[in-house]
């Protein structure tokens, strides 16, 4: 695919595939022709409108494939945050949810709307325990449930910052055991790993194409055929999205983003295999090349954590921002964490939670399929020319 991230002359290196992945040159030839001739509206009745309505049909049953679900399952949204959202609110709505049930250390997408449904006091919002390490404590969710039957309960599969991996089945499983229902937010695993909702006793789950190189602003939510009853429509006017969100489609990004997570289904195997490759590539260069570096939360266990992140902290970092700073000037575009949580001046809330020494940086350093092992030793050698205290000060 296209590595041309720049028009400058500079070396550039794109570590950040966690907060987005360059588009893949086939998903966006497939979308081209809706842009152009193909652009009818999907819920016209003469033939520019058909064309455009077999398109978002086709790729329903291409998404509900890739999950071995039925296509009135899926519904395409503007984005993994707006699928989130509307799955929270629509159950606590569609059902009167009393009591939901999260983790300090997940996404906004799923905090924030949480917090808001808290504030307005049409829920009570319990926590489960975390480790020093960002794992989940599912002895307290078991704990929480049996006090509160039939919460709303939500996690991500896998968390953005840290790359912890949930057990979902497990989640699932407890939940089913105490009428609790799960909503798992799988925008960072969705395409990577291997997803058979027919088998997964969950009630929702959210993805997002432009975290496996599809394009931005279009998410999905499934929503489980007995629970479709129980979910309150998100956006009224037409009859658009199976008269569950209203508003004329965007027919280009829905194609898009059933390209882009077909094929990465398809080559699901092959690309797990190059991340790992990169990834542990990576490791051993920085216990190597720089002293004390540390993997935080699972993000250094291949069992416990995504293929695609690696969180690690650095000593000697006076300047967190400086660090990440000096790496862009030098043509290396990671991230601390989470890009919706960039642009404050607030620390990730993740950090609070997880065993980071003082005066220690942090990187989410993040893969893609493009990326390589010549990038790879390319970073290497630019954090062990800053090495040590000399890093920056």
């Amino acid at each position: 695919m296209n590595q041309d991230y720049s028009t400058d002359s500079k070396m550039r290196i794109y570590f950040d595939n966690a907060a987005t992945t360059p588009l893949d040159t086939a998903v966006l030839e497939v979308m081209l022709p809706y842009l152009q001739g193909n652009f009818g509206n999907a819920s016209a009745t003469h033939y520019f409108g058909s064309i455009a309505k077999n398109a978002i049909e086709n790729s329903r049953r291409r998404v509900a494939n890739c999950w071995n679900v039925r296509p009135s399952e899926i519904f395409f949204t503007a984005s993994g945050t707006e699928a989130n959202n509307w799955a929270i609110f629509g159950s606590v709505q569609g059902l009167n949810i009393q009591h939901a049930i999260t983790s300090p250390i997940e996404h906004v997408a799923l905090l924030k709307p949480l917090r808001v449904l808290a504030q307005q006091k049409m829920i009570q919002l319990h926590y489960v325990l975390v480790d020093r390490q960002g794992g989940l404590c599912l002895t307290s969710l078991r704990q929480l449930l049996k006090k509160y039957p039939g919460a709303l309960v939500c996690f991500t599969h896998a968390n953005s910052e840290l790359g912890n991996l949930n057990d979902i089945y497990q989640i699932a499983d407890i939940c089913q055991q105490f009428q609790g229902y799960c909503l798992i937010d799988a925008v960072q695993t969705a395409g990577y790993y291997p997803l058979c909702l027919s088998q997964l006793p969950i009630h929702c789950l959210t993805a997002s194409a432009h975290k496996l190189h599809g394009p931005k602003g279009v998410g999905c939510l499934y929503i489980a055929e007995n629970f479709l009853t129980c979910v309150r429509p998100w956006l009224y006017g037409g009859a658009q999205e199976q008269n569950m969100r209203a508003g004329t489609e965007s027919v280009a990004h829905i194609v898009g983003m059933a390209e882009a997570l077909s094929r990465a289904v398809e080559a699901q195997g092959a690309i797990r295999k190059h991340l790992q490759m990169l990834k542990n590539r990576m490791m051993v260069g920085l216990k190597s090349n720089v002293p004390g570096v540390l993997f935080n939360g699972q993000s250094g266990d291949f069992d416990c954590s995504i293929d695609k992140i690696l969180h690690i902290a650095i000593p000697g970092v006076a300047d967190q921002h400086m660090l990440l700073f000096y790496l862009d000037i030098q043509g290396v575009a990671v991230s601390a964490g989470s890009a919706c949580a960039s642009g404050t001046t607030q620390l990730s809330h993740v950090w609070s939670y997880v065993d980071i020494p003082k005066g220690y940086g942090v990187l989410r350093i993040s893969f893609g399929k493009q990326n390589t092992l010549a990038e790879v030793d390319a970073m290497l050698k630019i954090l062990y020319e800053k090495a040590g205290n000399t890093l920056i000060v």
